[in-house]
């Protein structure tokens, strides 16, 4: 069985977006999601001719177009924008959540129900900033290294001391680096041990006879079902142990030699 990179892994490749310096890359993640999800519409004139609801999409649209222009020149390779399923769930489960959530209205001293209209629009443009800020972070780690990552974090923190000597005891870089970190640790080690676990099933010849057999005890399938989903997040749960752990060794060692 073939294994897929898990989404916000490192992707090897050469590419402009490659080759720039990691601390580029994170202030421009920062500054899309700070500025994406920004409520400020600044002290615009009432005769404005652009409506001050539409500059929350302007702002998205900006950020939308200079993601899919970084997208592009880091070569990623458009099987990526499959990994990103979950955001469509989650459009559809807001959706949804708006509209069985009807606006009661008055006319004419009379009440009556109708579609949250303002809640759709508002989810729309939820799931719209949610998909520029994936897409932006999809672009930083899938073109950035952990190495990159740590240095970075490191030669931050050493800067910072030589200013606020008590910064270094906050160990600002190892926090910064195992949580940065952890999140694409956490989708290639939930793939890995999918992969695992998948491995270990029955073959296709033993299928049909365990498929009947389960099939004639249905709390018996009930029972395996939740024995094997809870040995994948057991051995999830130890892997990503193990992984912070190695994350902390490495990075404080990095720290002392410095």
């Amino acid at each position: 069985m073939k294994s897929e990179p898990a989404l916000f892994c490192y992707r090897l490749a050469d590419s402009p977006v490659h080759r720039a310096p990691a601390w580029l890359k994170i202030i421009f993640l920062v500054i899309v999601t700070l500025r994406t999800f920004s409520k400020t519409t600044y002290a615009l004139p009432e005769d404005f001719f652009i409506p001050l609801e539409v500059i929350p999409w302007l702002r998205t649209g900006f950020y939308f177009v200079l993601t899919i222009t970084l997208f592009i020149a880091a070569k990623t390779p458009l099987s990526s924008l499959k990994r990103l399923k979950f955001i469509l769930v989650l459009a559809a489960c807001l959706f949804l959540i708006s509209l069985c959530t009807p606006c009661i209205e008055q006319e004419n001293e009379a009440y009556f129900i109708s579609v949250n209209i303002a809640g759709l629009k508002n989810d729309m443009l939820y799931i719209s900033r949610f998909l520029v800020t994936i897409l932006a972070s999809l672009v930083v780690f899938e073109t950035t290294s952990r190495l990159e990552l740590f240095d970075f974090f490191v030669q931050t923190e050493n800067t910072v001391t030589r200013i606020i000597p008590p910064f270094k005891k906050l160990n600002a870089a190892l926090i910064l680096s195992v949580t940065i970190t952890f999140i694409p640790e956490v989708f290639a080690c939930w793939s890995r041990v999918s992969l695992a676990a998948a491995a270990r099933t029955p073959t296709r010849k033993k299928e049909f006879r365990l498929f009947w057999k389960l099939f004639c005890s249905a709390p018996e399938r009930l029972r395996l079902y939740v024995s094997s989903l809870n040995a994948r997040i057991t051995a999830f749960f130890l892997n990503m142990l193990q992984y912070a752990e190695e994350v902390r060794r490495a990075v404080s060692s990095r720290i002392d030699s410095d």
